[in-house]
């Protein structure tokens, strides 16, 4: 119900789920993409599409990018550092340190704990609004408020550890969020981590009005070897002005 009629997004759920998925609907539908690259062009071929779609007019509420981990080249903790320099880049906003992160306001920010007393959930989002350092009068130690649709949110050091960069998050913390571009890696790394089948299909079921896929050569040999025989002829590697005359047609 949440696409729809000529959207592919459902049917390519259910391919996956009942472990069908064929290439063929990448070129049936419109709505949904595939971009084969490697591991090492994985963040450069990202952060085309993002910066592509943002001057189409979209915006950091519209974008997600989806990753299942949270370390290595492509994971959602480097794609949050680089995403942030384009979706909020640093022009003279307030800025904090938490740890190796930098928060600035107008962050796109993720709540990772249920925080029931504050009316603030897990998967939650919310832009930061205001860096308040301790003053002794007003503010007793340093705090940072979130903006949750209208409903503002501080967070205290004792609160830092459940709030986090939301420009990439995993696939489970998208759930109940809906965005009208959706970004997805898959790496061959993935695969040994918690990437199966239900959780590659639970995205895209429950994500978006358009799906990106960059995925590696790797996995789909394990997941789909029939149809990467048909892959490989189809689809050439991608890579710089030929990468964004790719992209730049699929956003309306």
């Amino acid at each position: 119900y949440r696409q729809a009629q000529d959207s592919g997004i459902i049917q390519l759920a259910h391919e996956i789920i009942h472990n069908q998925m064929t290439m063929d609907i990448f070129h049936d539908y419109k709505d949904i993409h595939f971009y084969n690259c490697q591991a090492v062009d994985m963040m450069k071929n990202v952060t085309t599409i993002v910066r592509a779609a943002l001057e189409q007019g979209y915006t950091s509420s519209d974008i997600q990018v989806l990753a299942p981990m949270y370390q290595g080249v492509a994971g959602i903790d480097r794609f949050n550092m680089v995403l942030q320099d384009i979706f909020n880049p640093f022009n003279g906003q307030d800025e904090y340190r938490i740890g190796k992160k930098i928060y600035r306001v107008g962050d796109k920010i993720l709540q990772l704990k249920n925080r029931p007393e504050d009316d603030v959930y897990n998967g939650d989002i919310g832009i930061l609004v205001e860096v308040c350092l301790k003053d002794g009068f007003e503010y007793l130690e340093d705090t940072l408020i979130v903006d949750f649709d209208g409903h503002f949110v501080e967070y205290t050091s004792k609160d830092f550890y459940s709030m986090t960069h939301a420009y990439c998050m995993s696939i489970h913390k998208s759930q109940g969020n809906e965005f009208k571009i959706v970004i997805m890696s898959i790496l061959n790394d993935y695969y040994l981590f918690i990437l199966n089948q239900s959780d590659f299909y639970e995205h895209f079921d429950n994500n978006g009005n358009k799906m990106n896929e960059d995925e590696s050569r790797e996995y789909f040999i394990r997941k789909f070897p029939n149809e990467f025989r048909k892959l490989k002829n189809e689809i050439p590697e991608l890579k710089n002005n030929q990468f964004i005359k790719k992209i730049i047609p699929i956003l309306p």
